[in-house]
């Protein structure tokens, strides 16, 4: 399966989300001061899981004795109620991290489930899915990544779209061609 490295910039884009998304703080965060806490996660619909391998280091940027224990692997199928993970560590933190926690895993869980859909829809056709540079600035990596995660493939080197906008200012003498003919009568 796919993996994550979490290396130096990473860590620094991750602490850098954790500082945008807290503000001045957490208000609820004294109530909390002193206390230890545990959480989990639930699957709210069916998908491909992805970003967890992100919370346990989110977590110990305001905890470092925190932990995170996955129940199911990046890239693997989930269920709705289905656990996914569970954390422990001092309350404030996990109050504190969740929001950001959650975005980014929402949004790779979206991206890795996109991912397998097509993938599925693929199965049988010429066609090769591509991964492409199209992301969102600033998630390039971790948009990557999700990918891999919703299926086998990994980049392609022969991409499957049609691109009329730069080839011919590159002086492109024929035009882009995808990796696979259409179907009869279809245009475009």
């Amino acid at each position: 399966m796919a993996e994550l490295q979490i290396t130096p910039p990473l860590r620094a884009q991750l602490q850098a989300w954790l500082a945008e998304d807290m503000g001045r703080g957490d208000l609820s965060a004294p109530a909390l001061a002193d206390r230890q806490g545990r959480a989990h996660w639930l699957a709210k619909a069916p998908g491909v899981f992805c970003g967890g391998v992100l919370l346990e280091p989110l977590l110990q940027l305001l905890d470092p004795a925190g932990r995170v224990s996955l129940r199911v692997a990046e890239g693997e199928r989930v269920q709705p109620g289905q656990r996914l993970l569970e954390l422990e560590g001092r309350a404030a933190a996990l109050v504190a991290v969740e929001r950001t926690a959650l975005n980014l895993a929402m949004r790779l869980s979206g991206v890795a489930t996109a991912t397998a859909a097509l993938v599925q829809q693929l199965e049988g056709t010429a066609v090769r899915l591509a991964d492409t540079r199209k992301t969102t600035p600033g998630l390039r990596q971790l948009e990557k990544y999700a990918v891999r995660c919703g299926t086998a493939l990994a980049s392609m080197t022969r991409p499957c779209s049609r691109k009329t906008t730069w080839p011919g200012a590159a002086g492109w003498r024929r035009p882009w061609r995808p990796c696979a003919p259409r179907p009869p009568g279809r245009r475009g």
